[in-house]
């Protein structure tokens, strides 16, 4: 972890894990809240449309991005979190508890959070060097992952003893102090031709259009779209897996059960990030082709054998190749991206990325309730090898070199 002996990177880290504090335990308590107001799964629904559905603009916050200070961008983004955040517990303090009202800013709090998301990841390269970039996102990630599984583990408890009130004021403190972290970065922004981006209303709306344009140029031209192709695919066969997993739990014999495959899936990814840095000197083709077959493998086997206690350990081992992928295709962007484009590229490559999330949860949801949710489980596993097979039988992402080899640069792409 040589990436500690840098201030930066400690700084980055530091802010994110005080984010991440707050995301954690907000993302499962803000679901639990509005059912609480409702009673209904109707705005329960609509709650993770506000949360999700911003994720899929994310392509119109690149241009912007990379003609501003990121850094700037880090430190204003978590005081506007803390501020949105700080508006729920006020309202319960004042007796003022109102659905849409949480509606508003949970939709705020997305937006904000998009916005923020890329730009940390896109100044990563710029602060952190180069080949400590892999091993950064890789720690990043795990911790993120660990503090997720302490906190989703232990909301049972938390909720008991301590209340929405306190938990929402508790979020709006570690966006306060992500913000004093993020403060301490140093970074020397890099200028661009998009330098004078903001210097009047009519150039601002030609330039941010023309580098929209030149982000999603390269975008689709770098072959990147097509290295991301599969992850779309993943995205939304995940996320229609989430939603059926209360109901397949139900039929292994108990609705409960619905969280031990959540923990399973928590700690399949984690350790998956934590060993991605031993993947990053191989091939990006040969790991593609590999670990998507390796997940179907396991995933299958743990639907067929007939013990309960080994059905979730081995899902939890078929979601470690996974975690992996996650991590090299992160890196993958971060480090063969043109530098210039990188916020633009990201936050394109995010929006096609989130746009299959929902549609993968309704479509999974029909097919379930049509068949079965057992039949929709072999239906993931299966689609994992899809993945596999899609990676190997196309020339160019069989041949992916390694990270390193791997320049999308506007030579590749002209």
């Amino acid at each position: 972890m040589s990436f500690l002996k840098e201030k930066n990177a400690r700084y980055l880290l530091a802010g994110r894990t005080a984010s991440s504090l707050g995301d954690s335990i907000y993302q499962i308590a803000v679901i639990w809240y509005i059912y609480e107001l409702t009673k209904s799964t109707v705005f329960t629904g609509i709650a993770v449309a506000c949360i999700s559905i911003p994720q899929t603009l994310n392509f119109l916050f690149g241009p912007v991005i990379d003609a501003s200070d990121k850094k700037k961008i880090l430190v204003h983004s978590q005081l506007i979190q803390f501020i949105l955040m700080a508006i729920v517990p006020l309202g319960i303090i004042f007796h003022f508890e109102n659905v849409y009202l949480v509606l508003i800013v949970i939709t705020l709090l997305a937006f904000v959070e998009n916005y923020q998301g890329t730009a940390e990841v896109s100044i990563v390269p710029q602060i952190i060097e180069k080949k400590n970039v892999g091993s950064f996102n890789s720690f990043n990630n795990s911790l993120q992952e660990i503090i997720n599984l302490a906190f989703t583990g232990s909301f049972s408890i938390i909720i008991l003893y301590v209340g929405i009130r306190d938990i929402y004021l508790f979020n709006a403190l570690t966006f306060l102090l992500a913000c004093l972290f993020f403060a301490k970065i140093k970074y020397s922004r890099h200028s661009t031709s998009s330098k004078n981006i903001f210097e009047n209303s009519q150039s601002n709306i030609i330039e941010y259009k023309n580098n929209l344009k030149e982000g999603l140029s390269y975008f689709l031209s770098s072959k990147l779209f097509i290295i991301s192709l599969p992850f779309m695919f993943a995205n939304g066969l995940m996320s229609g897996i989430a939603a059926i997993l209360p109901d397949f739990a139900n039929s292994l014999g108990d609705s409960n059960y619905y969280g031990f495959l959540m923990f399973s899936i928590s700690i399949g990814l984690l350790i998956g990030s934590i060993i991605s840095p031993l993947f990053m000197k191989l091939k990006v083709g040969t790991i593609f082709i590999a670990l998507p077959l390796i997940t179907s493998s396991i995933w299958t086997l743990s639907l067929l054998q007939p013990v309960l206690f080994l059905t979730f350990i081995l899902f939890s081992l078929s979601m470690v190749p996974f975690g992996i992928m996650n991590i090299v295709f992160l890196t993958l962007n971060q480090n063969a991206v043109d530098e210039s484009l990188l916020s633009r590229t990201l936050s394109i490559s995010d929006s096609f990325l989130f746009i299959t999330i929902p549609i993968g949860a309704v479509i999974t949801g029909i097919v379930a309730s049509a068949t079965s949710p057992l039949m929709m489980m072999y239906i993931g596993a299966t689609s994992f090898l899809i993945i596999s097979i899609f990676y190997f039988a196309h020339p160019y992402l069989r041949t992916l070199p390694t990270i390193e080899d791997l320049n999308l640069s506007a030579k590749e792409h002209s």
